[in-house]
């Protein structure tokens, strides 16, 4: 699209520098473009003709960045950047706020004086170019790069900072699947692609060998271990606050729970070997119950192990412990995964809830996109047939 850049420029001209071929440190002046910024140079240009855009206007894309950059010479080079370019410009103190650096500079800026006019204009152009992004998250319109730093600043919006454990590529084809799956929960909630969608504990366990409908587990030499059994590390305050707390809203009433011999457990192990989660969020978790237990002190016999797996929409944790592997059991418990706590506090510091055997293939992106399209298809031909049937 061709805007005035008279009028762009005076809508939100960012005063800043770059450095030439030279290092020489030299001035510049650049207007990100934002749908905000561009109807309101339009409007400038609806009142005065001399600042409505023409075939000589400069050509301009959403998200993009039009500067104007002093040469040594004297002469100005104008430039239209593309969205994730930075043109190697900074602001007057040197913060880099475009390209790579812009989830970075929405931190930084976000702390400056309202005075600090040209911050204040470059923290609202990146803000306005994320949102546009979240909003329409198009690989052809934007780059990879970018729109990773455009769900980083959401992610951050709405959860806090933190570490975020998978690649940049990684956690956009992740936010992808999950706004289709958002989506697809909207037009039909019971949908099995639907993010809230979850199977039966007891059917998730069946798929993978195991049985969680038995009363108890016999227990060569001791007995039988019942059930509920496996419930009494939820009626422990430290457990349900410090352990379960930490890692899901579910209310610890409503987590399932289920005491498996070990070799159903290998079972599921086997069965589940491609859902099994790792990364930092599981360590982290791993360091938490050994903490809570003393299990990481390194002396006595005492050891645990926590293994999480997701499937049919639920997050599964199997507790494996040495009292456990004398009686020849071990504790499983799960809760749905979309009510998994989006942040979990690690004692290095807070860490996103993600991992990278969830990043999806694109098979199934592919996937997910043909069900929605019929989901939002076969709407459609259900308010034509009713709109008919009103005429």
């Amino acid at each position: 699209m061709r805007v005035n850049a008279k009028a762009l420029m005076r809508v939100a001209e960012i005063r800043c520098v770059y450095h030439d071929a030279s290092g020489a440190s030299l001035p510049a002046r650049v207007s990100i473009v934002t749908e905000g910024n561009v109807r309101a140079a339009r409007e400038m240009g609806e009142r005065d003709i001399s600042l409505r855009a023409t075939e000589t206007s400069p050509e301009v894309r959403y998200g993009g960045v039009l500067a104007y950059m002093a040469q040594a010479d004297g002469s100005v080079l104008s430039r239209a950047l593309l969205p994730g370019e930075d043109g190697g410009l900074r602001l007057r103190d040197g913060t880099a706020f475009l390209g790579q650096d812009m989830f970075e500079a929405e931190e930084k800026l976000s702390g400056r004086a309202p005075a600090d006019l040209d911050a204040q204009l470059a923290l609202s152009g990146i803000r306005s170019v994320f949102q546009l992004i979240v909003s329409a998250p198009d690989e052809g319109r934007f780059p990879i790069s970018l729109i990773a730093q455009a769900y980083r600043s959401a992610l951050r919006t709405t959860f806090g900072p933190a570490m975020l454990p998978v690649p940049d590529d990684g956690f956009v084809r992740k936010a992808q699947a999950d706004l289709m799956r958002a989506r697809i929960g909207q037009i039909e909630a019971s949908h099995p692609d639907a993010i809230g969608y979850h199977d039966p504990f007891a059917r998730v366990l069946d798929r993978a060998g195991a049985d969680a409908r038995a009363d108890g587990v016999s227990i060569q030499g001791t007995g039988r271990i019942a059930k509920r059994e496996a419930r009494l590390i939820l009626e422990d305050e430290r457990f349900r606050k410090e352990l379960f707390g930490a890692m899901t809203v579910t209310h610890p009433n409503r987590i399932d729970a289920a005491v498996l011999p070990l070799q159903e457990v290998e079972d599921l192990d086997r069965a589940l070997c491609d859902s099994k989660l790792g990364g930092a969020w599981v360590e982290g978790v791993n360091r938490l119950v050994a903490d809570l237990t003393g299990a990481h002190s390194g002396t006595g016999w005492y050891r645990i192990d926590l293994t999480l797996y997701v499937s049919g929409g639920r997050d599964l944790m199997i507790l494996n412990d040495s009292v456990g592997r004398e009686h020849g059991i071990a504790l499983v418990y799960s809760w749905p995964t979309v009510d998994r706590k989006p942040v979990f506090f690690a004692s290095g510091g807070p860490v996103y809830a993600i991992c990278s055997e969830e990043v999806p293939e694109d098979g199934e992106l592919i996937r997910l996109r043909q069900a929605l399209d019929e989901l939002e298809a076969s709407r459609t031909d259900q308010v034509f047939q009713r709109e008919i049937l009103d005429a």
